[in-house]
């Protein structure tokens, strides 16, 4: 991989996100593993979040302090759920994290200080 990044045969994305063509953003959402990041696909005023490993399981989304053994900075994970739940509330995204049982895709609400997901 590391020859196609040399050759500038690959587009790299910096640690601390960016927008990548028009419409996909990268954010960083660190805490499973170093480097690790969610993407955003905007299109037709919808947008798709694909969480990656930010959580595993829908019972993180009522409680976002819980971490899973697969969390490599504990406090980064926490941070980062609770970082992309609000951003998804406040833009009415739809979550795609590959972990979760049924379709992986849903929507995260928030009533007063707690969260809801709802599997779309």
């Amino acid at each position: 991989m590391y020859k196609y990044i040399e050759a500038g045969q690959a587009v790299t994305i910096g640690e601390q996100g960016e927008s990548y063509l028009d419409g996909i953003e990268f954010f960083p959402t660190p805490g499973h593993s170093p480097g690790h990041m969610s993407m955003s696909i905007k299109s037709c005023g919808e947008e798709a979040i694909f969480t990656g490993d930010i959580m595993h399981n829908p019972l993180q989304v009522y409680r976002p302090h819980w971490n899973t053994v697969f969390c490599g900075n504990p406090d980064l994970a926490r941070t980062s759920r609770r970082w992309i739940f609000d951003y998804a509330v406040r833009q009415k995204a739809t979550l795609f994290t590959p972990h979760l049982p049924e379709t992986s895709a849903g929507m995260v609400t928030r009533h007063g200080n707690e969260y809801e997901w709802c599997y779309v």
